[in-house]
């Protein structure tokens, strides 16, 4: 979907006191879960646990742009493009970064 500023696109980030990062969803207050580590598993929203498969790392990008890994898979965060490269509203993890745009993310402060 494309920005349009709803509560669903909000997210409360934390950081760890390991440096890692929960991304918790603002309307659902589930957090970013990866349920394995198989490439192209679509990534859910789940009550928080705090096991690995709910932490992920931020690789900055040109200073304003992140890719965001999932530390228990070591995937990166992903949209999946339909077949005629639309985005569609679904994330998933790649096998590993390939440095695509449709893996870059960025972090914009809402209050």
């Amino acid at each position: 979907y494309h920005t349009h500023g709803g509560e669903s696109q909000k997210f409360l980030v934390y950081k760890t006191d390991k440096g890692k990062y929960i991304f918790q969803a603002k309307h659902s207050k589930r957090v970013l879960d990866s349920p394995n580590k198989d490439i192209d598993t679509q990534i859910k929203q789940y009550a928080y646990h705090g096991k690995d498969n709910q932490l992920w790392e931020l690789e900055s990008y040109e200073g304003k742009w992140f890719y965001i890994k999932n530390k228990q898979s070591g995937k990166y965060l992903d949209v999946y493009l339909s077949g005629d490269f639309t985005p569609v509203s679904q994330q998933k993890q790649t096998k590993d970064n390939i440095w695509r745009d449709h893996q870059l993310w960025s972090l914009i402060r809402t209050i």
